[in-house]
């Protein structure tokens, strides 16, 4: 019996896995930088702490601010991949891949080089993020560092080491959902910028719609043309793109001191291209109406973050 042939991904397929392994990588190098430099700047504070507490204390400051950084980042990422369709997943992929750095950070911040496989934390983070008490609060870092000795050079036990990256983890979860919710939001705008800027291309129009462009070709209108014009495109930005050619008639007539029988008149000597289907102006879903024939506009749901 003849092997079965692998199904082959279609073009757009590989195209958007490819698309969305490059955008997690630059998404983990951007991330490390920043790693790298929260970490420089918490070990200059650290090391100038002379108090546990003091310590503990700054060093908490620092793991929030490093998870401050996140929603900016995730907006970044999402900013070309808002018509993803497993951007959801992709967002949590980047939530794992932001906690996987913690160990790192850490050993950066208080140690200032990444660890090996047997790193453990200093035991001045002993109990941390808890609340000190007094007495400990006050407790100089280097005595500290000797009297929890469990390991070489006052170091945590392994599970007094995870203890901490756990806590370090849970701090950065809990901007993550910020930043899952923060990075949907810039997609949409993205995304609704991105259309917008189609319906540009597709229709632009001077200050008094006398001179307009339709899908890349120039129009020079007579007063009533860009007036009926004029009418349906205020309509179509307020979101209630259909107008009654009675209304607009009446209306447009009264801008204009002019009127006519029908305004499919008014675009028959000139401009006749704009009217009827497939064109600018075209019937509406209900018998006498009309709209213009554009996209429909983007709307953005921004979610509170």
């Amino acid at each position: 019996m003849p092997p079965r042939k692998r199904k082959e991904q279609p073009k757009r397929t590989r195209a958007r896995d490819a698309a969305s392994s490059n955008a997690r990588r630059v998404f983990l190098f951007q991330f490390q930088k920043v790693r790298d430099a929260s970490a420089a700047e918490t070990r200059a504070e650290l090391s100038a702490c002379q108090q546990l507490g003091e310590f503990q204390q700054r060093f908490s400051v620092h793991v929030d601010r490093l998870a401050g950084t996140l929603p900016a980042l995730f907006a970044s990422y999402a900013e070309e991949r808002c018509d993803a369709s497993e951007l959801e997943q992709e967002l949590n992929g980047l939530g794992s891949n932001a906690k996987s750095e913690v160990r790192n950070w850490i050993a950066l911040a208080c140690d200032g080089e990444l660890p090996d496989a047997d790193w453990h934390a200093p035991a001045t983070l002993a109990g941390w993020p808890s609340k000190l008490e007094p007495t400990r609060y006050h407790m100089p870092v280097r005595t500290m560092g000797e009297k929890l000795k469990s390991d070489a050079e006052g170091r945590l036990s392994a599970v007094a080491t995870e203890k901490v990256i756990a806590g370090v983890a849970s701090r950065l979860e809990d901007q993550i959902a910020m930043a899952n919710m923060a990075a949907r939001n810039h997609a949409e705008k993205w995304a609704a910028e991105q259309k917008r800027q189609r319906i540009e291309n597709i229709f632009r129009h001077s200050a008094d719609y006398r001179s307009i462009t339709y899908k890349g070709r120039n129009y020079h209108l007579t007063a009533f043309q860009a007036a009926i014009v004029r009418r349906l495109h205020e309509a179509y930005l307020r979101g209630t793109p259909e107008l009654s050619q009675a209304y607009i008639l009446t209306a447009v007539a009264s801008d204009t001191r002019d009127s006519g029988e029908r305004l499919r008149d008014y675009f028959k000597r000139s401009n006749s291209d704009l009217w009827g289907k497939d064109a600018l102006i075209v019937r509406g879903t209900t018998k006498g109406t009309l709209r213009l024939n554009l996209p429909p506009l983007p709307r953005i749901r921004e979610k509170p973050i």
